[in-house]
């Protein structure tokens, strides 16, 4: 499987320069200083013969490039390259306040991608600076998709032609870092001088000696890197699976999170319930108050199992404020308002109707009852809940709330009491109260009942 753990540089040119990508890079701010990189190499476990190191001082960051055994750097005539530059640092160069964290796609070669990826403090990210070859690509994306969401913003670039627009677009105002062979003089020369030295004591004879030497040497070396890569392979499906475990459990929260989240219809009150309670208030067309004021308008709200009732009284010619029904008395001082809420027994409604059933049933019913009730359906709307606020930002992105149900207010109105034997279509399957209105007409009451129709 490949991953940023296990993979190879190579040499992308253009604009007569040569840029590396494929680098392992360290932690932003890690070298203060620039790195004595046959040391660091040694202890950050790469094979000294086929590393290559860059520092970059902006950023107190170091890279190593590690090409394939017996496969250098080297031009299309097998010539060994001497001049190499991090395109990794191009990108740097391009990044702006806002931009990051941020990622890339590009396309660099005809048969793979580079994936690079900047952190939020402006640095390249230690395990995105990776090309990707083309069978590769699904399953590397399938497999890291949870840890490349946290890099928000996004370019992808699917063409070479748009690829190196983007990342040569600009001129670059400052020098560009080069990249050197970790072993370019002090290693090699300690190399020839140690060889040298055993040919000259050992002379002919000893060049065998010297022959077996090597090949021993190899073979710890082959031995030492396998080792490495056993261990990185382990600690990297270690660390995976542990990212997977967290995640796994995070949805899980989330999935409970929804399934617990308050149904309307399962705490709410019961048409008979609501229609009593609120005519209660209601004494006919002859209602007044003992000091001549006569109620023009009650209507009675319900939220969940609680009822608001409203009054709005009007004076008639012998009445005054001096002797008024409580409540807010209106500037024009004609009229005056009051509001109390009630507590409200619950009752459930376990069974909602699908969508399609409901939208079906409506219909009808405006056929059937057309005439006798004023029917107004609005179209269904779909519920969504929130994502929660336990999810990490970084992780909303990946997460799609579901539909938890469908619907939508229903208003009906007739100028009888509604009553459920008078109005039979209050009876439809998973309808909840919202609000009743009675609007006192010279010789007449206009009842509104407006309904919640839930469905899945």
């Amino acid at each position: 499987m490949m991953d940023s753990l296990q993979k190879y540089a190579r040499v992308i040119q253009y604009d007569q320069r040569n840029w590396l990508i494929g680098g392992t890079w360290s932690a932003g701010g890690r070298f203060l200083k620039k790195v004595n990189m046959v040391k660091q190499t040694r202890e950050e476990q790469f094979p000294l013969d086929r590393s290559y190191g860059v520092w970059l001082k902006e950023e107190k960051q170091a890279a190593w490039f590690v090409f394939p055994a017996g496969k250098p750097p080297a031009n299309e005539k097998g010539k060994r390259l001497k001049v190499l530059y991090p395109l990794a640092w191009v990108v740097l160069q391009r990044m702006r306040v806002g931009q990051m964290p941020w990622r890339g796609l590009f396309r660099l070669t005809d048969d793979a991608w580079w994936f690079i990826a900047v952190d939020a403090n402006g640095a390249v990210h230690p395990r995105w600076d990776i090309l990707i070859p083309d069978a590769e690509k699904a399953r590397f994306f399938m497999e890291h998709r949870s840890e490349i969401a946290s890099f928000s913003n996004e370019v992808v670039c699917d063409t070479s032609e748009k690829s190196f627009s983007w990342l040569f677009g600009d001129e670059l105002s400052r020098s560009i870092p080069r990249v050197r062979p970790v072993l370019a003089n002090q290693q090699q020369a300690k190399k020839v001088a140690l060889l040298g030295g055993l040919v000259a004591v050992l002379g002919g004879a000893g060049l065998y000696g010297t022959h077996l030497w090597h090949l021993h040497q190899i073979k710890i070396e082959q031995q030492r890197q396998q080792a490495i890569i056993a261990a990185r392979a382990y600690a990297l499906t270690h660390g995976l699976a542990m990212q997977s475990a967290a995640r796994n459990a995070m949805i899980a929260r989330v999935n409970a999170f929804w399934r617990s989240y308050p149904r309307p219809w399962r705490a709410t009150v019961s048409w008979d319930t609501a229609i009593q309670a609120c005519a209660s208030n209601f004494g006919g067309l002859t209602t007044v108050s003992d000091y001549g004021w006569k109620l023009s308008v009650l209507s009675c709200d319900f939220h969940g199992t609680e009822m608001t009732v409203h009054k709005t009284w009007v004076r008639t010619p012998l009445a005054t404020v001096f002797h008024a029904p409580s409540g807010t008395i209106m500037k024009s001082g004609n009229e005056i308002t009051s509001a109390k809420t009630v507590q409200m027994p619950i009752s459930h409604e376990r069974n909602l109707q699908k969508k399609s059933e409901a939208e079906k049933e409506w219909m009808g019913l405006r056929q059937q009852w057309a005439g006798v009730f004023a029917i107004a359906a609005s179209p269904m709307q779909s519920f969504i809940p929130k994502i929660p606020a336990f999810v990490p930002v970084a992780d909303r992105k990946t997460i799609h709330p579901p539909v938890l149900w469908e619907m939508n207010p229903v208003v009906i109105a007739a100028h009888a009491l509604p009553i459920t034997p008078l109005w039979p279509v209050l009876k439809t399957q998973g309808l909840l109260p919202k609000s009743i209105e009675a609007r006192l007409m010279p010789a007449s009451v206009l009842w509104t009942v407006t309904g919640i129709q839930y469905a899945h």
